[in-house]
């Protein structure tokens, strides 16, 4: 099979904006500045539609968004391969996102964050991924977390949207004191945000007492303001292979 040469990119600001957008076969590069307090990332394509296939996509700090009150989709990711990437992919306008049979390898904090819209993750590989580092954070960065904190995969449920995850493989995860998978709710709900089935967790660690690697359960305020908290992520329990962490959920 041909590979394509890398294209390297300066990603200082958003590159590509369309409303459909398809890549085959490419390989992409990008040399991103590290976060600070003061900098936050840009996506490098904006699209309302998108088609992924068989791309090769390393060190890019930001790399897909759906635009603004969009309503289109699928964003579509297939057989794609993610190299020192985060915030690979991030919706918030009603698009669907597809996600399937894609490796992620040496990647960080969170990759997918649904903000709106549903979602599928099939049959996908995480590998050697490892969240926020204790070192990096600070007071202010404590108190967000504490709410929102980082993982591989992050859902948020708005009216009818729902997400799965099924056949996916994490591998010698490193969570710290985030987590693998976590989703949020701003009003109860009688139905779980995120159905997980067949996924495996191998040598995958915390720094959580709990030694809980997914969260299962999210916190919203009722009327009259009093915390409750709901189980949000149904799963099977999937595979669990490890000598030091016990993934109770």
């Amino acid at each position: 099979t041909y590979q394509a040469p890398p294209i390297f990119l300066d990603h200082k600001k958003r590159s590509l904006s369309a409303g459909n957008f398809i890549m085959n076969h490419c390989t992409l590069c990008s040399r991103p500045p590290k976060m600070t307090d003061d900098y936050w990332y840009e996506k490098f394509i904006e699209t309302k539609k998108c088609n992924i296939t068989n791309c090769l996509i390393s060190d890019f700090n930001g790399f897909v968004s759906d635009q603004v009150y969009s309503e289109k989709g699928p964003l579509l990711f297939e057989w794609c391969v993610f190299q020192n990437c985060t915030n690979i992919v991030h919706t918030d306008h009603q698009n669907r996102t597809i996600v399937k049979k894609c490796q992620f390898n040496n990647c960080y904090e969170t990759l997918i964050d649904i903000t709106d819209g549903s979602s599928e993750i099939t049959d996908c590989e995480f590998n050697n991924w490892h969240g926020s580092e204790p070192s990096e954070r600070n007071a202010m960065y404590e108190d967000m977390k504490r709410i929102m904190p980082e993982s591989i995969l992050k859902f948020q449920k708005y009216d009818k949207c729902y997400h799965s995850v099924k056949k996916c493989t994490f591998n010698n995860a490193a969570a710290h004191y985030d987590f693998l998978i976590s989703a949020s709710i701003l009003k109860n709900t009688d139905t779980y945000v995120v159905n997980m089935k067949d996924c495996s967790f191998n040598n995958c660690t915390t720094e959580r007492s709990s030694g809980k690697l997914i969260k299962h359960y999210a916190t919203y305020y009722n009327a009259f303001k009093k915390e409750k908290q709901v189980q949000v992520i149904n799963s099977d329990n999937g595979k669990y292979s490890s000598e030091k962490v016990s993934y109770a959920v």
